[in-house]
């Protein structure tokens, strides 16, 4: 699941150590590319109240905030200067390395205590040395999209992989905001405008 609420409290994905059966992943196969969205929605398609959650940041672009949490959660870099580069590391890993924002320059947007400074050259390579934060987030650089996905899993297995869970599926629907008059719902595949004249 992404989000787009940015605070050090609303991971961008999350990850559960689900076992998929033979037949859901038959169903899932099958399934149209919306359903399938749907499905992975930890929103739309509520976990069991007590399952294990991790919060993952995936910081995409330049701009994207990158925060410091209660909880050591891990981190992904996601870059193209010159090929798809990648970078995993945990929140305190990467505390030691970026140090907090910049106070000469406050941060903008929510908690902007909480934020870290981006790795300078990370989106945009310049000529010249290579600044040192950079090189210190070399142990962290992967190979790939699939052996991140495989690191992933490796450290959120519960009580054997190396991070502890970020909270439950309780706790994160209590986390995120829910409007206190909620709209009503449309089809899906219906344009609002196209909804009211069919009903």
């Amino acid at each position: 699941m992404l989000t787009m609420l940015y605070s050090s409290r609303y991971p961008d994905m999350l990850y559960t150590h689900f076992l998929w059966t033979n037949a859901d992943r038959e169903c899932f196969a099958t399934d149209t590319q919306r359903a399938r969205y749907l499905k992975c929605n930890a929103l739309i398609n509520p976990l069991p109240e007590d399952t294990p959650l991790y919060a993952v940041q995936y910081i995409g672009y330049s701009s994207c905030p990158t925060y410091t949490t209660t909880i050591n959660s891990l981190v992904i870099f996601a870059t193209k200067v010159i090929t798809p580069t990648y970078y995993l590391c945990t929140t305190e890993q990467l505390e030691g390395i970026l140090k907090p924002w910049n106070k000469r320059w406050p941060a903008e947007g929510p908690e902007p205590k909480a934020r870290l400074n981006q790795p300078p050259q990370m989106w945009k390579r310049q000529a010249g040395p290579i600044p040192p934060e950079l090189l210190q987030l070399n142990p962290f650089k992967v190979a790939s999209a699939q052996v991140l996905y495989q690191e992933v899993v490796r450290r959120c297995v519960p009580i054997v992989g190396e991070m502890a869970p970020t909270f439950t599926a309780r706790e994160l629907r209590e986390i995120v905001p829910r409007p206190r008059q909620p709209e009503d719902g449309i089809m899906l595949g219906a344009t609002p405008a196209r909804a009211t004249e069919e009903a």
